[in-house]
């Protein structure tokens, strides 16, 4: 069985560990642009003597080093980065600070480039992140170096307005809007029936947006008792939610409930074990919000269109004000050419401006971040939360998707369908056995033949619910688990873990573990200081969607495997009842990841869904990684898609969303570049001599405007996005 443990899983975290022989030290760095950069700076580290390895990521600047300390120095390795060109800040967890900001006044993509470089060049700014779309930044900087009255500061010295949405710090605080609050005597009443109630800490007005903000105390207080002191009509935040109920489905008892969970009838007590920012709600907006101020790799492409084309224009600018003025006074064109109360000069200065104002780049920089900004809160609608811009176009060049198989193309509630004995051992013994090293797994499985030995240790007559002490317990990725009760070895796990433990399978455990096989069935053996004493066979059934969405995806072009740590024959029966041809059946986490990485080398591109802590390094290794929604942390955190509901639907959902929005991205170039193609040359007054046609400054104005809104509109098209109709009407 694939065994749920941490195991040889390496998480990158943002820390450096404790000092032994070899330390990790993270670094950001800025200037890094392409892939050269990133080869000029491992060459220069690598060169250091000590440096053990160093892994760089092009996409935000990111950069571990491991290093030994007895012979290099965090000191050393800082500087010979920097003698290399690069700035370098080290990262501490601690000291890592996130902000967001509202700005006024930005326009168009150049706007949003001079607000990202007025708070790069900020000391303790690790990275700034505007979307113009939102009018929003996202700024990760150093508290010990600046400040958030600092990072506005720069954003108004840069001729932009800036108004702080939230520090980072706001799990305690809640934003109240008021309505009604028209005179100072208004004010004082509010102000001092919200200083006056236990458990607030702090009071702040802002009477031009109607809001006030109260730090509480989340022990004493909380937002309903804070709107109940104004006693006006008042709502919490700063944005709405509109919640969507998905098929309901029953809870029991210990299971975890969000927000939106109803209480049919009766009484609950339900503990809160996540509030503020750490509930379900803030996560789904935090992601959603965090794929709208990314920017996908081909918004590059127009933002370096943007950077040729404004000094092309400029010059066209110029180069048309020269064409119209040095004729018109050498009076080369006809003098009725020339308006009335206007001479040479005039006439060439408002064709120049035209061919500026009409030419402005705004539409081509909105172009895709409004659409992945409208396809992303989409995404969310329909239960697909998608991670960020690279994530969404990435998805529309999928070839072919890897799925784990247990808890993804099955339920992921195994179930115990019988039990036998192979030995001189009893029920019970083996039951107890089985018991004490399954109960300190997290594997579906595991948890499942541990409470089936549980019901038959009852069943055989033990009233005892105490489960024997296990040492050594040692978790065996893919395969199970092992450990000491009292004086005995137990090992619990699948035939590739039994081999490795040097435990002889004779031919009637052959033939058990065969009939279950081919019944799509796991068998779990239970071996007992180096004999098989027992064995469990588990079945988890198909998810009932699974053959349905295999064979779409087929018709989308995109093909499907299975990459599984089960044996091969449940894995090729499995396999057999979804539709999928090709079956990779025990492998360990490293070697799903480096499937994967062998589908890549064939120039394809590789979606992997998976919903465990061992999908990981394949979910991180994949170009688009899919966590089901049920899954674990670590693979949400791992992947770039996240499937709320857990169904395989939301795989075709994500892929085909992907495809429409890369569409829209398209035509809304189309429609950008083609506004400015058609729109210069007549600001030029290229039809001014045939036809008299001539574009004043305050009309190409209005189709520069025209062009942007286009965009928009278009962009906004994705909001009546519907699910293929073949899933839809399933």
């Amino acid at each position: 069985m694939e065994a749920n443990g941490i195991g040889e899983l390496k998480i990158p975290l943002l820390q450096t560990p404790e000092d032994g022989a070899v330390r990790t030290v993270y670094f950001q760095l800025s200037d890094i642009k392409c892939a050269s950069c990133v080869n000029s700076v491992e060459s220069v580290v690598k060169n250091l003597d000590g440096v053990k390895s160093i892994a760089v990521s092009p996409l935000d600047g990111r950069a571990a080093i491991k290093f030994d300390p007895k012979f290099v120095t965090v000191k050393q390795i800082k500087e010979s980065i920097e003698e290399s060109g690069f700035r370098v800040n080290e990262l501490h967890e601690q000291d890592i600070a996130v902000c967001r900001v509202r700005i006024k006044g930005m326009a168009c993509t150049s706007c949003s480039e001079s607000v990202e470089n007025a708070l790069q060049i900020v000391e303790g700014v690790k990275k700034a992140i505007v979307g113009l779309a939102l009018e929003e930044a996202k700024v990760h900087f150093d508290p010990n170096l600046t400040n958030v009255d600092k990072i506005i500061e720069a954003i108004d010295d840069a001729g932009f307005g800036a108004d702080l949405i939230s520090s980072g710090n706001d799990a305690n605080k809640v934003h109240l809007k008021l309505e009604g609050v028209d005179s100072a005597e208004d004010v004082n009443a509010v102000m001092s029936s919200l200083e006056l109630a236990v458990g607030v800490n702090h009071v702040e007005m802002d009477l031009s947006e109607h809001k006030v903000t109260v730090s509480y105390d989340p022990d004493i207080t909380g937002p309903r008792s804070l709107i109940y002191c104004v006693q006006e009509e008042a709502s919490c935040g700063s944005k709405k939610y509109q919640a969507t109920l998905y098929s309901p489905s029953g809870q029991r008892e210990r299971d975890k409930v969000i927000s939106g969970t109803i209480n049919e009838n009766g009484c609950i007590l339900v503990k809160a074990t996540h509030v503020g920012s750490d509930t379900a709600l803030s996560q789904i907006v935090q992601l959603v919000q965090a794929a709208q101020l990314a920017k996908a790799p081909v918004q590059k492409l127009a933002d370096h269109i943007s950077r040729v084309f404004v000094p092309i224009v400029v010059v066209v600018a110029l180069i048309t004000w020269l064409g119209w003025f040095i004729p018109g006074e050498a009076g080369i064109y006809p003098k009725h050419w020339i308006p009335k109360a206007m001479d040479a000069f005039e006439l060439a200065l408002q064709f120049a401006i035209s061919v500026l104002v009409v030419a402005c780049p705004c539409a081509l920089g909105l172009a895709t971040p409004t659409a992945v900004m409208v396809a992303s809160g989409m995404g969310a609608s329909q239960g697909v939360l998608i991670k960020g811009g690279d994530a969404l176009e990435k998805a529309h060049k999928v070839k072919i998707v890897v799925f784990d198989k247990t808890g993804t193309l099955t339920v992921g509630k195994p179930e115990v369908v019988s039990a036998v004995l192979f030995s001189e051992f009893s029920m019970e013994e083996l039951c107890d056995m089985t018991i004490a090293v399954e109960a300190s797994s997290e594997h579906p499985i595991a948890k499942a033949v541990a409470a089936h030995a549980k019901r038959l240790r009852q069943k055989f007559g033990s009233c005892t619910e105490e489960v024997p002490d296990v040492d050594d317990f040692e978790v065996h990725m893919g395969a199970g688990v092992s450990g000491k009760v009292g004086d005995r070895t137990v090992v619990v796990g699948n035939r590739r873990l039994m081999h490795a433990c040097n435990v002889p399978i004779c031919s009637k455990v052959e033939k058990y573990i065969s009939e279950n096989e081919i019944l799509a069935r796991t068998c779990i053996l239970v071996s007992i200081d180096g004999k098989i004493a027992g064995a469990f066979s588990v079945t988890d059934p198909v998810k009932p969607e699974a053959k349905r969405v295999i064979s779409f995806l087929h018709s989308m072009g995109i093909s499907s495997i299975i990459v599984t740590g089960d044996n091969c024959a449940t894995a090729t029966a499995i396999a057999n009842e979804v539709g999928i041809d090709e079956v990779f059946a025990e492998i360990d986490p490293v070697g799903k990841a480096d499937k994967v990485k062998d589908l890549q080398m064939k120039g394809m591109t590789v979606a992997m869904v998976g919903d465990g802590i061992n999908d990981s390094p394949a979910l991180v290794a994949a170009d688009v990684g899919m966590a089901i929604g049920a899954g674990t942390d670590i693979a949400i955190e791992a992947a770039d898609i996240v499937l709320v509901k857990s169904s395989l639907e939301d795989v075709i959902t994500a892929i085909d969303l992907s495809r429409k929005t890369m569409s829209r991205i398209r035509l809304n170039y189309i429609w950008a570049l083609g506004y400015n193609i058609l729109g210069m040359p007549i600001a030029a007054g290229v039809l001014y001599p045939f036809a008299g046609i001539r574009l004043p400054p305050w009309l190409a104005g209005a189709c520069m405007a025209a062009s942007s809104l286009s965009v928009v509109s278009s962009s906004l098209l994705l909001q009546f996005y519907k699910k293929p109709l073949h899933i839809e009407s399933s």
